[in-house]
């Protein structure tokens, strides 16, 4: 079955009903033996979705009431059991509502605002954390909005919906998409983000930081050698000798460290045939006769021995010709 894409909600939009014969007569006269089979299929029921005898999940279950098709909330709601995953994490992935419809009609259910452009977070300590977590505290200094940003999915949605939503007046939180919460984290921890990039390899690699070589003790042992060599009459001459020294050491290195090239990849020796491993390609079709020829010709182009079976072996000659016709 199809079930169309929706990307906006209407609330007059007319609820899916079955046949009403009040109001749509019909003639009680025999029909012609003719007229029979198409008397019977247009006085059928409609087919409903799978599951449609089921309830909904609380996750979507408020979408019927903003003119979301009753028929889509059940597919989608029948694709989630199969699969394993939330009701509403099925509908936008599988395309049937985009984010921004989903998360508009839950703050209307909610009676919230919601924010197609957030601003004024506070900066996040960890950002993949608390966009894992689907909320947002705003920075303080607003007195008149919202104070929290959530963007729930699953069971978060249910949770949500039993909170209080006002204090004296003011909204507590308010409601934007996943992808407007994490692009609004993003910008409010700039200063963050930066200093982690700056000095992430610090904290994973603290062998490559120059905070460990100042550490130890050759500083100090520096400081000693310059001690030892300043009562020498050349004391100037010492000091000298010692800063060439390094600085020539430093030269050779990186000479060094440009002559020395990659090591040369020894190429695995050949493999007969029969000593190649076996592998199953397997190929999902579905009205596989348009593109039979072009999938016969990428398979055909796999640079490997094929092994086919007695039963294969008679549709090779058809295989050829696809592949070469």
């Amino acid at each position: 079955m199809s079930v169309d894409r929706v990307d906006r909600f209407s609330p007059r939009s007319a609820s899916l009903q079955r046949d009403d014969p009040v109001s749509v007569p019909r003639r009680r006269d025999a029909a012609p033996e003719s007229d029979a089979p198409r008397r019977r299929a247009w006085n059928s029921p409609e087919k409903l979705a799978p599951g449609a005898g089921r309830p909904l999940p609380p996750e979507i279950a408020f979408l019927a009431a903003h003119g979301a098709p009753l028929v889509m909330l059940q597919y989608g709601a029948a694709m989630a059991r199969r699969q394993g995953a939330t009701a509403d994490a099925v509908l936008i992935a599988e395309g049937l509502l985009t984010q921004e419809a989903f998360y508009r009609a839950l703050a209307a259910e909610l009676k919230v605002p919601f924010l197609d452009a957030p601003e004024g977070l506070a900066p996040s300590t960890d950002l993949e954390a608390d966009a894992a977590r689907g909320y947002a505290r705003f920075a303080p200094g607003s007195p008149s909005g919202p104070l929290w940003l959530f963007a729930p999915r699953g069971a978060d949605i249910v949770r949500l919906m039993g909170l209080s939503r006002t204090a004296a007046g003011r909204p507590l939180f308010a409601i934007a998409t996943p992808a407007l919460l994490d692009e609004a984290l993003r910008r409010a921890s700039v200063d963050s983000l930066t200093r982690a990039a700056a000095h992430s390899v610090e904290r994973i690699l603290p062998h490559l930081c120059v905070r460990r070589a100042l550490a130890s003790g050759a500083p100090v042992g520096f400081i000693l050698a310059a001690a030892w060599a300043a009562p020498a009459s050349q004391a100037g001459l010492a000091t000298a000798s010692l800063l060439a020294l390094a600085f020539l050491g430093s030269v050779l290195l990186r000479i060094y460290a440009c002559a020395h090239g990659p090591a040369a990849e020894e190429r695995a020796p050949s493999l007969a045939e029969a000593d190649l491993p076996v592998y199953s390609v397997i190929v999902a079709l579905y009205r596989e006769a348009p593109v039979a020829r072009q999938l016969a010709k990428a398979m055909a182009a796999l640079d490997y021995p094929v092994l086919c079976s007695s039963y294969t072996l008679a549709y090779l000659p058809e295989l050829s010709s696809l592949c070469h016709g």
